[in-house]
């Protein structure tokens, strides 16, 4: 193969800078169901691994990490579902039924962090360590969204090893968020799992913390996660 001389080199990065930019902060769906985010600076970003299906009646169903289900309702069609039974193939009970045409913001997991501390005692020393997820929250109403209301109970911290971690903080925890704005919430659990065997870690958004939303699952692979040695938490 000939090499590039430096123009068609110069041509090259700007051809794949440009197709990069044209689908920057967009969400699209991988082939095998789950959601990824491109962002502006050509990285993407692992936001969930829902999966889809198709019903015998032809409904489109989310089938989440976690065991649970729920209907997708197309844009367009809130306010008109019917409620339906579940399938008689489904062996777990469904959640109720969420759009993202229902919510009137955009919550996305921009980043996790695993902070370790050393401590020190007179006779040993020992890693402490806390999860950050930061979340990405935009207010698309027209109308300002309080978040003095945000509650500890409301976010649950997950690895694929189905470990649990304690959510210990919400930073900030209160503040409002005008029309059109955004803003970083941290989601701070205690501990991280193990180095070893673990493909991804979760932060389950109970429905109705922001506002009327649905509960959303939001997750990053374990490799994406950065670690980084703090001097205190």
């Amino acid at each position: 193969m000939p090499k590039l001389d430096f123009l068609s080199a110069v041509m090259l990065t700007l051809f794949i800078t440009a197709g990069a930019a044209s689908y920057a902060e967009q969400v699209v769906v991988t082939d095998d169901g789950s959601e990824v985010l491109l962002k502006d600076d050509g990285s993407w970003v692992q936001l969930s691994r829902d999966r889809y299906a198709t019903s015998r009646n032809g409904d489109r169903i989310r089938l989440r990490p976690n065991g649970q289900w729920d209907q997708v309702v197309e844009p367009g069609l809130a306010g008109m579902e019917s409620e339906k039974a579940p399938l008689a193939t489904s062996p777990i009970k469904p959640n109720a039924i969420s759009s993202a045409a229902k919510a009137d913001y955009r919550l996305l997991l921009d980043k996790a962090e695993i902070l370790k501390v050393e401590v020190k005692t007179q006779k040993s020393r020992r890693i402490e360590t806390r999860t950050v997820f930061h979340l990405a929250l935009t207010n698309q109403s027209s109308v300002a969204m309080e978040l003095s209301g945000l509650k500890k109970s409301q976010f649950s911290a997950t690895a694929s090893s189905r470990e649990k971690f304690d959510v210990i903080a919400i930073q900030p925890a209160q503040g409002t968020l005008r029309a059109g704005e955004r803003a970083t919430i941290k989601v701070v659990a205690d501990g991280s799992p193990q180095w070893f065997g673990i493909k991804y870690m979760s932060l389950k958004v109970d429905a109705g913390t922001f506002r009327d939303g649905p509960e959303q699952v939001l997750s990053i692979n374990f490799d994406d996660v950065v670690r980084r040695k703090v001097d205190a938490f």
